[in-house]
């Protein structure tokens, strides 16, 4: 009788340690593997099937349906539902992708997540609270709603929330239409002589200062801004290669950003990253929605379909594969509807479907050291351009303005300085100007 309570014990403990073993693996997600990719959802890419079969008709687009494949929707007052992207940790809009230059719509970003084509061109992106970043919906295309900062050998954008709002009270708030996103500086595309740069400016205007470079927006502004090299402004995917939390703190509390909420000239923005700009055309198509028709506007040209196969399988892999595996959420892989357009836009018709399978662990893991290796590599390039600026500090080039005599000259335009017009109030201007730039000294 022993010798069968024996055997049952062995069977029970074989069984437990079976079922404890498949708890860890009952999860796993189908990745494309080699040349092959696996769809995410039923509107991977969608407007690119445009150039790979002209005749294509797109299916009617619901936002909320379409954008619940790829996140989820949250409440967000005032706003209502906003979305939230099914992303790892360290993702953050506008980033995994580039900026190509067109014609018609200045600087337009191409990003490489399934769901960019609408996320970037339709509403608005705001830093929240509690769920990071989310994506307030919208129906006008746009080429990217972003407003611009230049510093020193380096160029930054930040997501522009709908209007009326900003966050220079170190929190997104309605602020009324006179803030960060509506002022403008008229100096941001100027250059300075005798290799010198000026402090950001203008500094000493106390709403220029109020609204970026007050205590409050110096503890959220490093979660807004990306800033890259201007060497690395024509590189296909921006994500290894932004300098950081730490270079956009130190970049601000020295005061060395211009900002504009403009968008770029092709020939101001050369000037700036020191390099040529090819431009890109594009296509304009329509798209059917629930509440009306939407254009959509897609860079043409093979090479900029490589660039999107070259670096969506990258960044699925390793930016939402990670997301989807803890949410238990599957790819849609051979069932997306739009898995045949998917093929023809990756060139992938003749290539036999290969399909990795991974346990959420393993994914999760993949993604962790793939996030460490671009981390490492953004601390070298962060440290090269911190070191750079250290150098130009002690050698005495970053300089304060110069005050001039008599010549402060401001017209208040919807409650904003610009330069090259006449103002009653200049000289009591220009003594502000002299006494808030004392105080900075005093502070500094």
């Amino acid at each position: 009788m022993s010798k069968l309570k024996n055997i049952v014990l062995i069977l029970a403990l074989l069984l437990l340690g079976f079922t404890t073993a498949s708890a860890g693996v009952s999860f796993s997600v189908g990745l494309g593997s080699g040349d092959y990719y696996q769809p995410v959802g039923d509107y991977d890419y969608l407007p690119y099937a445009y150039q790979t079969n002209p005749g294509y008709v797109a299916p009617r687009i619901n936002f909320r349906d379409m954008m619940s494949q790829y996140g989820i929707w949250v409440s967000v007052a005032p706003f209502g539902q906003v979305w939230k992207p099914y992303a790892s940790n360290d993702w953050r809009p506008y980033t995994n992708g580039h900026w190509v230059s067109t014609r018609q719509y200045g600087q337009m970003w191409e990003g490489y997540e399934p769901w960019a084509w609408a996320g970037y061109h339709y509403g608005n992106w705001i830093y929240t609270r509690n769920y990071g970043w989310v994506w307030i919906p919208g129906y006008d295309w746009h080429a990217g709603r972003v407003s611009w900062a230049r510093s020193y050998d380096s160029i930054g954008w930040m997501p522009s929330p709908p209007n009326g709002y900003d966050y220079s009270r170190g929190y997104l708030s309605n602020v009324g239409s006179n803030n960060q996103f509506a002022y403008n500086d008229n100096d941001f595309g100027m250059e300075y002589g005798n290799g010198n740069f000026g402090y950001g400016g203008p500094y000493y205007d106390p709403r220029y200062r109020n609204m970026y470079y007050n205590p409050s927006y110096s503890n959220i502004n490093f979660n807004l801004w990306i800033f890259i090299n201007n060497a690395h402004y024509g590189y296909d995917n921006y994500a290894g290669y932004c300098l950081g939390p730490g270079y956009t703190r130190r970049v601000f509390d020295r005061r060395l950003v211009r900002i504009t909420n403009r968008q770029i000239d092709r020939a101001i923005l050369e000037r700036l990253v020191g390099q040529r700009i090819r431009e890109t055309s594009v296509e304009v198509r329509q798209l059917q929605t629930d509440k009306r028709a939407i254009r959509v506007v897609v860079p043409t040209g093979n090479d900029v379909v490589l660039r999107v196969r070259k670096n969506s399988k990258e960044v699925v892999r390793d930016m939402i594969a990670p997301a989807f595996a803890e949410k238990q959420k599957a790819f849609k892989g051979q069932n997306s509807k739009n898995k045949e357009e998917v093929t023809r836009i990756f060139h992938q018709e003749n290539i036999k479907p290969k399909v990795e399978t991974l346990s959420s662990e393993q994914i999760i893991n993949q993604a962790r050291e793939a996030s460490h290796k671009r981390e490492q590599s953004r601390k070298k390039i962060e440290q090269a351009e911190e070191e750079k600026l250290t150098r130009i500090e002690k050698a005495g080039k970053l300089q304060e303005p110069k005050k001039e005599k008599n010549t402060a000259k401001t017209n208040v335009k919807g409650g904003h300085p610009e330069n090259g017009s006449k103002d009653k109030k200049s000289k009591a201007n220009a003594k502000n100007k002299d006494k808030d730039q004392e105080q900075d000294k005093n502070k500094e």
